[in-house]
């Protein structure tokens, strides 16, 4: 509880005084701060995500935005190619 409180109290501190001397704070480290993490982590595609996949490129769906979501094998890409012709 004291961590909790010390914490509010420091944030408190700073945001009225930027505001009291106009000072920007955009590049606040708290706002560019991923915590460790690269961006979005894709996951691999799985067999029922594939037969959806393959649904997706039979109506005119494009291979490029679930490459984007997911990872997909050089088998998985091939099954994707065919469901297009």
């Amino acid at each position: 509880m004291p961590q909790r409180y010390g914490a509010a109290s420091s944030y408190g501190k700073k945001y009225a005084l930027g505001n009291l001397f106009l000072i920007d704070d955009t590049q606040d480290s708290d706002a560019t701060n991923t915590h460790g993490k690269n961006g979005t982590t894709k996951k691999k595609l799985t067999e029922a995500g594939l037969t959806k996949a393959k649904e997706y490129v039979a109506k005119g769906g494009s291979i490029s935005t679930i490459k984007n979501k997911y990872i997909v094998s050089a088998n998985q890409e091939e099954l994707l190619i065919q469901a297009t012709l």
